[in-house]
């Protein structure tokens, strides 16, 4: 005969099991919601990219030529070209940004990387040698950092797609400080 004590310890290990499985749902759940939060935010960060102004932006910096740093500050700095100075620093705030929301984990670097990461890497590639003068001479050595680190993370991730991206990419920019 089954006394009182073997079914209450089934009706624990029942009850236990019922909570087991719920906390897992709960943290699947969570875990799916988490990611496509971090979807959401990831394409309402990067609208900022490609919308028509944002596109805009990126044509009439990447347009931008200049032989060293100082035909660089003689053409496009803010007390000369404020229009283009906003145009720049707006962009490279917005992929500073990104890189920032990256390293804290609350974007998606794959999307990033997939949907324009070319631009990142480009842009990056075009200002480096600007912006490394500025962190010498003006801006600090802080400057950009995030716009660095997400250009050289969106570079990794294309290249496990493209194995001679960085290749390409250091030929791209030996030929921009070539011309500077």
């Amino acid at each position: 005969m089954v006394d009182l004590a073997e079914i209450q310890a089934a009706y624990y290990m029942v009850a236990a099991t019922g909570v087991l499985v719920a906390a897992v749902f709960y943290v699947l759940n969570l875990r799916e919601t988490t990611k496509n939060r971090r979807i959401s935010y990831t394409n309402s960060v990067m609208q900022q990219l490609y919308s028509e102004e944002g596109v805009r932006r990126e044509l009439d910096c990447y347009t931008m030529q200049w032989t060293d740093f100082e035909d660089f500050k003689k053409k496009y700095d803010s007390t000369v070209n404020p229009a283009n100075y906003s145009k720049r620093i707006s962009l490279w705030l917005v992929y500073d940004s990104i890189g920032y929301l990256y390293k804290s984990g609350l974007i998606d670097l794959d999307t990033v990387a997939n949907v324009g990461g070319g631009w990142v890497t480009w842009d990056w590639l075009k200002f480096k040698p600007i912006i490394e003068e500025l962190r010498r001479t003006e801006a600090g050595p802080r400057a950009f950092r995030n716009f660095e680190y997400l250009a050289e993370a969106v570079l990794s991730i294309i290249e496990r797609g493209e194995p001679d991206a960085r290749a390409r990419y250091d030929r791209v920019e030996k030929a921009h400080r070539a011309t500077q």
